[in-house]
């Protein structure tokens, strides 16, 4: 449709897989459109859709189809219009037209790196915090974490810091501390499409999950994950014969448990065949990220004597003594505007970005990033 039509059609298509009778489609009535090109692009969509929903495969599942006009308000084409189904992805569509409408095309996510302590001799006797405000694009993707990464280091060197003497902190009380989404299945949440969210977010908080074959045939495989993620890990994979009757390849299945951050990963991969590489969701996106930077920082010559934490587990000590914990902005990040994010969002279907537009929403009408603001 072009821009200068007088309405406007949204299609929203959802599919489950079910039983049930394949009733043919039904064109609403609707009221003369305004001109006779307009008359024609309606006939042509109605009659496209009939075609799509008329089409042998479609009897193997249920269809819901609603197309109205947004100015006037007719209905152009109905199909199963009032049945209730899963949205599924379409739900993206609605969120980021609320994430367009309540915080704009220009928004940008801000992440911020800040100082808590004196600086002595190019040290920093104190902790690094870094606060987050949900940028979900500080991740591998476009190598942004690099570009990150490389102007915090920049910054710390242009404060006159080269040495951490002291932990770095993740800041995340922009949202609340619930990463999983609302009625999200128990059983899927290792998967990196069900990454949790949080006010800060590295490599669109998952880890790689890499098994190698042992030394030889029986031996346990070698299994490494990346540093942060959060899991115990419960080796259950048997390094097998290069030939057998399982093929050249291994397979190896990953479980978490529900009652503790442990993940099962069982199968066997065969002798001297290359490393199987697996995306799974971190536990605790903000000591993830802490983690991440802490181990960018010491790549790029900034040494950092302490810990990577979670400020949840130290804010008790960080409030305690006033005025001595005053911290100092050292560089504030922008992300890109929401245009550019929202196109990451719409193209992968990417679930996280979802979520965190969602909460953003929460944070930008005065409370707290969450599902219920």
């Amino acid at each position: 449709m072009r821009r200068n039509a007088p309405w406007l059609a949204v299609l929203a298509l959802t599919a489950t897989v079910g039983c049930g009778a394949h009733a043919a489609p039904t064109v609403a009535p609707a009221g003369p459109p305004t001109s006779r090109e307009a008359q024609a692009a309606l006939r042509d969509l109605q009659a496209q859709l009939t075609t799509v929903f008329n089409a042998p495969v479609m009897a193997h599942g249920v269809w819901g189809v609603h197309v109205r006009s947004l100015d006037r308000g007719d209905v152009l084409f109905a199909h199963n219009a009032n049945k209730l189904m899963m949205p599924a992805s379409n739900m993206k569509i609605l969120t980021m037209a609320a994430a367009a409408e309540q915080l704009g095309w220009d928004y940008r996510f801000l992440t911020t790196l800040e100082t808590l302590g004196s600086i002595e001799d190019g040290t920093l006797r104190g902790d690094l915090i870094v606060r987050g405000g949900g940028d979900p694009t500080i991740s591998t993707r476009d190598r942004r974490n690099e570009q990150v990464f490389d102007e915090w280091a920049a910054a710390l060197r242009s404060a006159g810091i080269t040495a951490i003497d002291g932990r770095i902190i993740g800041d995340d009380q922009a949202f609340d501390d619930e990463g999983i989404g609302p009625g999200w299945s128990w059983d899927y949440l290792e998967a990196g499409y069900a990454a949790p969210v949080g006010a800060l977010q590295y490599n669109e908080n998952t880890a790689d999950l890499i098994v190698a074959p042992g030394v030889a045939a029986g031996d346990p495989a070698i299994i490494r994950i990346s540093p942060g993620a959060g899991y115990t890990l419960i080796n259950r994979v048997v390094t097998r014969e290069a030939a057998g009757p399982e093929g050249p390849r291994g397979t190896i299945t990953i479980q978490r448990r529900i009652d503790s951050p442990t993940l099962v990963v069982s199968g066997t991969i065969p002798l001297g065949s290359e490393e199987i590489r697996r995306t799974v969701a971190v536990v605790n996106p903000t000591l993830y990220f802490a983690q991440s930077l802490k181990d960018a920082l010491i790549a790029r010559g900034i040494t950092v004597s302490g810990d990577a934490v979670d400020i949840d587990d130290v804010a008790p000590e960080l409030t305690g003594n006033g005025g001595s914990h005053e911290r100092h902005v050292l560089v504030t990040t922008h992300s890109p505007p929401l245009r550019d994010v929202g196109t990451v969002l719409m193209k992968v279907s990417q679930n996280q970005y979802a979520e965190t537009f969602l909460k953003a929403i929460g944070a930008a009408r005065g409370g707290i990033g969450s599902t219920n603001a």
